[in-house]
């Protein structure tokens, strides 16, 4: 879809990856426009300061950072992690639940630089981001740099250094380490609920951006996991407690609607009625799922091996005043 306001303004999603550099001079040159960059923050291990000057000298005559650390665990991450949404292959979705954030910010600052369009480097989930934007600014056209250009991966290159980019890896730090060279002990990491909402690790109380940063560093120290270890293992500290407190029918059913929401979040379907109303229905198994979830993290594996919660099921009383533990085999 091409721009159809006057402005010459795009808004670019940058990453600083070959495809969003390359990106920026293409649509300058393809639309006679000015580019402006969009990078959020959101914990990467890349020097956001090194991405902004990237940005900069491929063209950009702008390039806002944007931190959106907190926002995106608060308004992404828990959302999803209440509601279970993982796909039938285990995916814990975090790629796909930046779009919707990415989104949003490419709105607001398009509308902030009066801007005709916004961009992105995706091009096998171009749809999605289309829908995104459609549901939040229909006005806005949505380009595709990737989807459009005809670039083979080395005339990519070419075409690049014909232009004096910059295309290297962005330094990063490592995150895990691999399960033969993890510690020999295990780790015990005790996981905190509230409704659902993770609200403190290994007994403290601790910011949703901090405490999923402290199981980050613990499952990446144990091996577990190279793709989002921390959500992977809170979702499985999630789901364990969740099966402790809730009747095996209406678990069931959470479980398939939480397969449901994973789709409507692949689907980039972030905002709309559906994705809203199931947050209804989330909230209402969430009300009873407070306690604490213990994992054990042992060489790239990692287990729940007890639930304590006082809504914990037992035979005599679904709904006991006291704690009651589960164990788990």
């Amino acid at each position: 879809m091409k721009p159809t306001k006057a402005s010459n303004r795009i808004v670019l999603a940058y990453s600083g990856s070959v495809n969003t550099t390359v990106a920026i001079p293409w649509l300058a040159e393809r639309y006679d426009a000015e580019v402006v960059t969009v990078t959020l923050d959101l914990h990467q291990r890349t020097a956001l300061e090194a991405t902004r000057d990237r940005a900069l000298a491929a063209g950009a005559v702008r390039a806002h950072v944007v931190d959106a650390c907190d926002e995106f665990a608060r308004d992404f991450i828990v959302p999803a992690l209440r509601a279970g949404a993982v796909t039938p292959e285990r995916d814990v979705l975090v790629s796909a639940l930046t779009q919707p954030l990415i989104a949003k910010h490419l709105v607001s600052i398009a509308r902030l630089e009066d801007a005709a369009a916004v961009a992105h480097g995706s091009k096998d989930r171009a749809s999605c981001f289309a829908s995104l934007i459609r549901d939040l600014d229909p006005s806005l056209a949505v380009l595709s740099p990737a989807s459009e250009w005809t670039f083979a991966p080395a005339d990519l290159v070419s075409y690049a250094r014909a232009r004096g980019l910059s295309i290297g890896p962005l330094a990063a730090s490592a995150a895990t380490r691999s399960a033969s060279s993890a510690p020999d002990t295990p780790a015990t990491v005790d996981v905190a609920f509230e409704e659902g909402v993770p609200v403190a690790l290994n007994g403290v109380a601790l910011p949703i951006v901090e405490l999923i940063s402290s199981v980050e560093t613990i499952a990446g120290a144990h091996g577990v996991g190279r793709a989002a270890p921390a959500t992977r293992l809170l979702h499985e500290a999630h789901r364990a407690l969740q099966s402790c407190v809730t009747p095996p029918d209406i678990d069931r059913s959470a479980r398939e609607r939480g397969a449901d929401y994973a789709g409507l979040v692949n689907a980039g379907a972030w905002y709309s009625a559906a994705r809203k109303d199931g947050d209804t229905f989330v909230a209402s198994v969430q009300k009873h799922v407070t306690g604490t979830a213990r994992l054990k993290v042992f060489r790239g594996h990692s287990e729940v091996v007890e639930c304590r919660s006082p809504f914990a099921l037992s035979a005599v009383d679904p709904r006991p005043t006291t704690d009651v533990v589960a164990v788990r085999s």
